[in-house]
C-alpha cells in the first residue's frame, strides 16, 4: 500500500494533484497527528489539505472514499452521512452525473458514534450539494393502553319560542241605519271592505268610506245574488244578509 504523508501548516495549504487523478492503490494521507485512508479507485481534480480539513475538487461523476481507523466524524458540507462502526469510520461520496465541478470539504473531529447507515451518497442537481444517505429504520411501537370512549355531550336544551299571540280580530261594524247613494262614515267603508272580497261583485274594491255609484252598483250585484230586490239600496233585507254573512 501507497503511503503518501503532507506536512499541514496553519498558513498555507498543501494542494495534491493540479489535473484529474485516480487512486489506483490506498494511499494514507496525514492531517495533524491522524492518518486517514484515501481509498482505491478514488478519482478527483484536486485535493488540498489544510490545516483541519481536506477539500476535493470532483467533476460529474468522479467519487472519494475515505476512511479513518481512529474512527473520526468526518463531518462534511455535502451532507453526506458518515458510516461508523467499532473499527473505523468511512465516507463514500459520488459526485452528480452530468453536472458541474463539486467541492468536498471535510473537517474530521472527535470520534464518531457506531451504528451510523452508510452506503454511496450522490449530490444533488448540477452544482448543487450532494443529498444525504439514507437513515436507519425506526423502532416498533409499544403496546397501547386500554381507551375509553368520552362520554358523550348532550345537545343543548332550547326552549322553543312562544307562538306570537294572533291579532285582534277586529270589531264587528253593526249597521243601524239604511245605507245608499251619497252616505258616508265607517259603516260605509266596512260595507266596501265587505263587498270587496268578492271580485265577481265588487272589481273595483275601492274603500274609501264614501257611498258612490260604484258602491251602489257592488250592492246590486249583490242583491242579485242572494235573491234581493237590486234597488241598489242597502235597506232592511239587504242589511240582515250582511249581519249574517259577516257574522260567520
Amino acid at each position: 500500500m501507497k503511503k503518501i504523508f503532507f506536512l499541514s501548516l496553519l498558513s498555507f495549504s498543501v494542494p495534491f494533484a493540479a489535473l484529474a487523478v485516480t487512486v489506483s492503490d490506498n494511499i494514507t494521507l496525514s492531517l495533524g497527528s491522524d492518518s486517514y485512508t484515501l481509498e482505491t479507485d478514488s478519482s478527483f481534480n484536486t485535493l488540498t489539505i489544510n490545516s483541519n480539513n481536506f477539500v476535493f475538487l470532483l467533476d460529474s461523476n468522479q467519487g472519494v472514499k475515505l476512511r479513518s481507523s481512529d474512527r473520526r466524524n468526518l463531518a462534511n458540507d455535502q451532507s453526506v452521512q458518515v458510516e461508523c462502526t467499532s473499527s473505523q469510520s468511512r465516507l463514500v461520496y459520488q459526485a452528480p452525473a452530468g453536472g458541474s465541478s463539486v467541492t468536498l470539504t471535510v473537517t474530521p473531529s472527535g470520534t464518531c458514534s457506531s451504528g451510523g447507515g452508510g452506503g454511496i451518497t450522490g449530490g444533488g442537481s448540477s452544482g448543487s450539494s450532494g443529498g444525504g444517505g439514507g437513515g436507519g429504520g425506526g423502532g416498533g411501537g409499544g403496546g397501547g393502553g386500554g381507551s375509553s370512549a368520552p362520554a358523550p355531550t348532550s345537545a343543548p336544551s332550547t326552549t322553543p319560542a312562544p307562538a306570537p299571540a294572533p291579532p285582534p280580530s277586529p270589531a264587528p261594524i253593526s249597521f243601524t241605519r239604511d245605507l245608499a247613494l251619497g252616505s258616508t262614515g265607517d259603516d260605509v267603508r266596512a260595507l266596501q271592505e265587505f263587498l270587496a272580497k268578492d271580485s265577481a261583485i265588487y272589481p273595483e274594491g275601492i274603500v274609501s268610506g264614501y257611498y258612490g255609484s260604484l258602491t251602489r252598483a257592488a250592492v246590486r250585484r249583490f242583491q242579485a245574488k242572494y235573491g234581493i230586490a237590486q234597488v241598489g239600496r242597502v235597506g232592511p233585507l239587504t242589511l240582515a244578509k250582511l249581519q249574517e254573512l259577516m257574522a260567520q
